[in-house]
């Protein structure tokens, strides 16, 4: 004998007696979540598509933030500047050169 599945109503899905006033609730309400949830993921890694980094995972993420701080405070201490592409360069070369020799790279 088959068994009948009973239909079973999906999570986010408008339901066949939902008013057009309650989905378009529920949609809004969708949006400004994945709007929020965008912004968040984008902040947190700039330069980057939602997409990459949404698949960053949060250990690395903080991680990455280390190793930024780090990269600016010995820009700092330097007194290397790092705002336009070349300067960047060769900023990130020094670091890189400055890590090596410390043995952390």
């Amino acid at each position: 004998a088959l068994l009948r599945a009973e239909p079973q109503e999906l999570v986010g899905r408008p339901s066949m007696g939902e008013s057009a006033v309650v989905r378009g609730r529920r949609l809004k309400a969708r949006r400004a979540t994945r709007r929020a949830n965008r912004a968040s993921v984008s902040e947190n890694l700039p330069g980057l598509s939602f997409l990459e980094a949404a698949s960053v995972s949060d250990a690395t993420k903080v991680s990455y933030g280390k190793a930024m701080e780090t990269f600016y405070l010995f820009c700092q201490h330097n007194n290397l500047k790092h705002q336009m592409i070349n300067e960047l360069d060769s900023a990130l070369v020094e670091f890189m050169n400055a890590c090596f020799l410390d043995g952390d790279g």
